[in-house]
């Protein structure tokens, strides 16, 4: 059902709808009659490969964030082109997230994963996420065309959640600190230097207020699971030592007749 619309446009508004595959792996921009096999082997046959190989080398460091270009978005200025960066490329768009990382360097910390969460299943996220980022790069005709908003979400909230898993394995004082700074960067980057830029629209009233209400259930739960989860352990922990206080009752024994 989720994908029912888009193929109705494409079949019905704008047929034959092939012209984004056409745009994107074929590297066609304007509409073509040839059909996608077609392009694909008279665009690659083209380039040679030595022209397909510096096209996905330049797929590859855009996604990184290695460019020399700057866009702007919903504004001008040094905070429009932050707001571009962290929406277009990977190595960005984390935020504090990327901290995370930083608990797969030493042996502690991975011990500390492996407690935290199942090692098999995050190793399969970063898998799965790893390897369509690497045929979205392979598939993309280039140059330069690997850009987070023409790729798969789904990609993104992978890399999110288990972004999100090493990060919550942080000391605790640090997680406090990189929720706090990012919470407060948001505001000041994407809330306040968009409405100064004479961007306020209700559109953005809105969402912020979403976000910012989402933002606050979000905390308020995990804060309420962590108090029930811990009162969950200490009343274990009180039917134990009552069970370990308790005098042990010897067994009655009865004396051969």
């Amino acid at each position: 059902m989720m994908f029912a619309p888009w193929q109705a446009y494409q079949r019905l508004y704008d047929p034959p709808g092939d012209r984004l595959l056409k745009m994107h792996l074929a590297g066609i921009p304007n509409p073509d009659e040839r059909s996608l096999g077609e392009l694909l082997r008279s665009q690659y046959g083209g380039t040679g490969g030595t022209g397909a190989l510096a096209n996905k080398t330049a797929n590859l460091t855009t996604v990184l964030g290695a460019q020399h270009v700057q866009y702007h978005l919903l504004g001008t200025g040094r905070t429009s082109v932050l707001r571009d960066e962290e929406f277009r490329y990977l190595s960005l768009c984390f935020g504090v997230f990327t901290l995370g990382w930083l608990v797969l360097i030493t042996r502690r910390g991975r011990q500390r994963v492996r407690e935290a969460a199942d090692p098999d299943r995050l190793r399969l996220v970063f898998g799965i996420a790893g390897a369509s980022l690497l045929v979205w790069i392979l598939v993309m005709y280039g140059p330069s065309t690997t850009h987070l908003h023409q790729g798969s979400y789904a990609t993104m909230l992978l890399l999110f959640a288990g972004g999100g898993v090493l990060f919550s394995v942080l000391p605790k004082w640090v997680v406090r600190v990189g929720v706090t700074l990012q919470a407060a960067y948001w505001a000041l980057i994407w809330v306040a230097a968009v409405w100064k830029g004479h961007q306020l629209h209700w559109g953005f009233v809105a969402v912020s207020l979403v976000a910012s209400a989402a933002f606050a259930a979000a905390l308020f739960r995990l804060r309420r699971g962590f108090w029930l989860r811990r009162g969950v352990r200490l009343r274990r922990g009180e039917v134990s030592a009552a069970v370990s206080a308790r005098p042990a009752v010897a067994p009655e024994t009865t004396s051969a007749p």
